[in-house]
């Protein structure tokens, strides 16, 4: 037996083996036909853009990486999102959503796209997209950085009453945990219980 080496992923071969002596080689046997494994593609996507809709949502262009690099059967692409988080005291790369897109078939050079949506509002986000064989996932495109619209603000926390006279009384509140943008002010609306006469101060 003998290992041969060095070949290339997911290529056709025709194996032939003769005998030789001094004088000469022998009568090489009938060929056999072998296909070697797939592996993980070894090219990113290109041309990566990513263009924001609105506040959850991020559409998303990219080109095939070159077939000759994807070493097996295309399956699809995997779009991810990253969020920039402080783990033990280091800012690192944290996947939050991935979401994935058949291949092409007809036009597998094609531009293709997608739009990933259920996104923070407000938020910064980087986007990668891969190509993946069965075998596994290929190398991620660089990432592009995005940042989602603004959003009307979430609710706000803790909201209670303090120095309650027989005249006024002091609101306190927490900011919002999700404030989804630039909070310009809040807006404070009372009325007596059971009445439809609503007043409103506006604060900054």
């Amino acid at each position: 037996s003998f290992l041969l080496q060095d070949l290339i992923t997911w290529k056709d071969y025709l194996i032939q083996v003769a005998a030789y002596n001094n004088m000469g080689v022998g009568v090489f046997s009938e060929g056999i036909r072998i296909k070697t494994k797939e592996s993980a593609p070894e090219e990113p996507p290109s041309d990566i853009y990513a263009t924001v809709l609105n506040s959850t949502a991020v559409f998303i262009v990219w080109k095939p990486p070159s077939p000759q690099q994807i070493n097996g059967i295309n399956q699809g692409y995997k779009i991810q999102a990253w969020q920039q988080e402080k783990v033990d005291n280091t800012w690192r790369d944290v996947l939050v959503r991935t979401i994935k897109v058949a291949p092409n078939l007809i036009n597998p050079l094609e531009e293709q796209n997608c739009t990933m949506s259920d996104l923070k509002p407000f938020t910064s986000y980087n986007f990668t997209v891969l190509c993946f064989t069965n075998p596994g996932d290929g190398v991620r495109s660089q990432p592009i950085s995005i940042k989602t619209e603004q959003d009307i603000p979430g609710e706000v926390s803790d909201l209670q009453f303090d120095d309650v006279s027989d005249r006024e009384l002091t609101i306190k509140w927490n900011e919002q945990k999700e404030p989804n943008g630039i909070v310009l002010g809040y807006e404070v609306r009372y009325k007596i219980k059971e009445t439809s006469d609503i007043k409103q101060v506006n604060l900054t």
